[in-house]
């Protein structure tokens, strides 16, 4: 599933970069949508443009690169997470990099150069989706709570939900764009995923968490079906994990 980079805000404090950044982005596909000069400032344009992608130098005042990056990446606040893109020197130590590379960021260093800088948004554009240890555990405990057993279907639900939790356009694209990237993430085709998917569903709606299930889906499926589709499920599982992030 590539990601729709077609936005995006830059945090940038050097002229330079601020010369430069424009230019680099129109290059690369990307529409500009608002520079600013600290990390505070840029988190409230991220909040309140949602671009899917933000462009951050590591050094910034008031927040810097990597700080704003793990907010944006931990968060699921946002109707859809943006991708990262971090500049930095490279006598610039990044702290807790493994940490930032694991939720996704991409580093790139300085001097910025356009062949460079349009690899990384294209890598970003085709990297599939990395979620937290805590997502991926909170996501666990909702479908154990639901009584769907260990199977590829259940990894299949994991990712989907997760998926549509950090981009909510991802919903309106199930066949398309999620099944095939939970499939690849469990390591199935869209269409093994899906038919895993709906396996799990009605193994779970036959163990005794009916109370557990009645109190997360109560009257939103069919009473006719019993159960939820894939759909549903995912659908309800992601407003959850949202309302908890």
């Amino acid at each position: 599933m590539d990601r729709p980079i077609q936005t995006a805000v830059v945090a940038a404090a050097a002229p330079r970069a601020r010369r430069e950044l424009p230019d680099l982005l129109a290059d690369a596909g990307v529409r500009l949508l608002r520079m600013e000069q600290d990390g505070l400032r840029a988190w409230d344009a991220v909040m309140d443009l949602r671009p899917n992608l933000l462009v951050a130098d590591a050094e910034l005042p008031w927040m810097d690169g990597p700080a704003l990056a793990r907010r944006a990446l931990g968060t699921l606040a946002l109707p859809s997470r943006p991708a990262v893109l971090l500049l930095r020197w490279p006598e610039f130590v990044l702290p807790r990099r493994s940490e930032l590379e694991a939720l996704g960021a991409r580093i790139l260093d300085k001097p910025l150069e356009p062949e460079g800088f349009r690899a990384a948004v294209e890598a970003l554009r085709h990297s599939p989706p990395d979620f937290s240890a805590g997502e991926l555990r909170r996501a666990d405990a909702l479908l154990s709570a639901l009584g769907v057993p260990p199977h590829p279907g259940r990894e299949c639900l994991k990712y989907a939900a997760l998926i549509c939790a950090t981009d909510d356009g991802a919903r309106r694209a199930l066949c398309r764009r999620v099944y095939p990237t939970a499939g690849e993430l469990a390591g199935l085709s869209a269409g093994q995923a899906e038919r895993a998917m709906r396996h799990v569903i009605g193994r779970a709606w036959q163990s005794d968490k009916f109370d557990n299930q009645y109190r997360i889906f109560a009257d939103t499926v069919d009473a006719t079906r019993g159960q939820p589709t894939c759909g549903e499920m995912i659908s309800r599982l992601a407003d959850i994990l949202r309302s908890e992030g």
